[in-house]
């Protein structure tokens, strides 16, 4: 099989337990994986013993003819050419009966694929009335079972020591967004802005608790950290910081699904971009306390708020000393704020 993927981090990783659970229940499979990104690819989906090779997605117009089946696959996954005079899928009766459940879910989306990304607002609503989220969007749409958060991706652990931290004795913050993404404020919609004051106010309460902020270009210094590591890691650096953190403090965004990957909880704080469709229930998941929710709904959603307001007032109006007691409540609720805590390992 061939899988055209798109997207960035948070959208790969999503794909990858897809075609994990798609590996498990209509297999074996195997996959060629062609993306945009293929360096960041082969790392993510390079954890899958079902992936042969993950190439840039210009080579794929070159020859796909020798693959059984086609899928393209980002908010949703869709069969990309004819399939079922194939013999390779009529001999593989589930792999069959879950390209036909594809089929007949795009044909019910249709109007609002065919506006993709425009109008993924609305694709992600449908699939919240469906009882769907981010995290099994494409299983609903596959007709196959989700198999879990947990996802071996590799990461290098030897970060925590080579930083003067210790394992599960401090906490991870991130405030960018993906470099994809042009824009000319400087901060995207979906970024909250008084981060600064939450760990001010962290920092008060738990003294003893590090706080590292992790990023790249697109993330905003935040002088209140302990340690900043912004553009200093590479991201597998990165995702071993995440990987042994006691817990990820985030906007919406790629780190957060990589920390649920690992087995480690998030608090986000989400704006733009709906709790209801992006949150996982073993997070903490705070939600505007005005508006919200407008991802997607114009064309520059991540530069300026659609409603016209000079500043993102949902995430601007949201109180850091909020923000920050549904943290401190949380890590009061740890047995120990210096514990070990569980994270998944990729096989060597």
């Amino acid at each position: 099989m061939a899988v055209l993927v798109s997207g960035g981090l948070g959208d790969y990783l999503v794909i990858a337990r897809f075609l994990r659970d798609l590996d498990a229940e209509c297999g074996p499979l195997a996959f060629d994986i062609f993306a945009s990104n293929p360096d960041q690819a082969r790392w993510v989906f390079g954890a899958l013993k079902a992936v042969i090779a993950c190439r840039d997605e210009i080579s794929y117009e070159i020859d796909h003819s020798e693959y059984n089946l086609v899928l393209r696959a980002n908010l949703v996954v869709t069969v990309e050419r004819p399939y079922l005079a194939l013999q390779g899928v009529r001999e593989r009766p589930a792999l069959r009966s879950s390209a036909e459940h594809i089929e007949r879910a795009a044909v019910r989306l249709k109007p609002l694929i065919d506006q993709y990304p425009h109008w993924a607002n609305f694709l992600a609503q449908t699939f919240v009335y469906e009882n769907r989220n981010r995290t099994d969007s494409l299983h609903g749409m596959a007709g196959i079972g989700y198999g879990g958060d947990a996802f071996p991706i590799q990461v290098d652990d030897a970060a925590v020591a080579r930083y003067g931290l210790r394992r599960g004795n401090y906490i991870t913050l991130h405030n960018g967004f993906d470099p994809q993404f042009f824009v000319q404020n400087g901060r995207a919609t979906k970024c909250y802005p008084h981060f600064g004051m939450v760990v001010r106010l962290l920092k008060r309460r738990f003294p003893e608790l590090p706080i590292v902020q992790l990023g790249t270009t697109t993330s905003d210094p935040v002088p209140e950290a302990d340690l900043n590591l912004i553009g200093a890691t590479s991201l597998k650096e990165a995702s071993g910081l995440v990987a042994n953190a006691l817990l990820h403090i985030d906007n919406e965004g790629g780190l957060v699904h990589l920390a649920r990957c690992l087995g480690v909880p998030s608090c986000v704080v989400f704006g733009p971009t709906p709790a209801d469709f992006f949150g996982y229930a073993g997070n903490i998941n705070i939600s505007p306390s005005f508006c919200g929710g407008c991802w997607w709904v114009s064309r520059t959603w991540m530069d300026k708020c659609p409603r016209g307001f000079d500043v993102p007032r949902c995430m601007s109006e949201l109180d850091p000393g909020l923000v920050a007691d549904t943290i401190g409540k949380f890590l009061d609720a740890t047995p120990s704020a210096m514990r070990e805590v569980p994270v998944f390992r990729a096989a060597d």
